[in-house]
């Protein structure tokens, strides 16, 4: 027994003395060089068509579309998801008239052409929300064609005007705090 505890002392003295000889070191390096990264772009040619409009359609065989809509704000909120915007509102109104064309008038509509709105908030009942009138041509994509040097004018003038709305609307927006 007197062994064993000699042993043991001697064991636990020796673990003690070794734990305070580890050592821990980290080393780190970090070189840079300049280097290029290799990027992939891709370009697509752009895609253009003529619209064509669909004759016929409107009151008395008039060219000219018209449709009226009454949307509740609760489904207005579900439908835009929170987004209830004029320009929501005018896209949804230009959806939801070619969805009526062609499920009266059993033919395809791709667009409307020249929309004009009418948005006016309105109660009907208890229920709130927005009248919603929209004029325009319904039409159809014509062959599709790749833009020749002459299509490319338009599409930089488009981009400008896009990019000029965006900036004016930027500046519209009230801040709050």
């Amino acid at each position: 027994m007197k062994h064993l505890k000699v042993l043991f002392t001697a064991t636990v003295m020796m673990m003690g003395c070794t734990s305070f000889a580890q050592k821990v070191v980290y080393n780190y390096q970090e070189t840079q060089a300049r280097s290029v990264d290799s990027q992939a772009h891709s370009y697509v040619e752009p895609m253009v068509t003529q619209m064509e409009v669909i004759k016929g359609l409107g009151e008395k065989g008039r060219d000219l579309v018209t449709g009226e809509l009454f949307l509740p704000n609760d489904e207005a909120e579900a439908l835009l998801q929170g987004m209830t915007t004029t320009e929501n509102i005018r896209n949804y109104a230009i959806y939801w008239l070619i969805d009526e064309l062609e499920k009266n008038k059993n033919i395809q509509v791709d667009a409307i052409v020249s929309p004009t709105f009418f948005i006016k908030s309105s109660e009907q009942g208890k229920t709130k929300g927005f009248i919603v009138k929209v004029k325009g041509f319904p039409a159809k994509f014509g062959t599709w064609r790749t833009a020749v040097q002459k299509d490319y004018e338009w599409i930089r003038l488009e981009q400008i005007q896009t990019s000029l709305k965006s900036s004016s609307e930027a500046s519209t927006i009230k801040k709050t705090n």
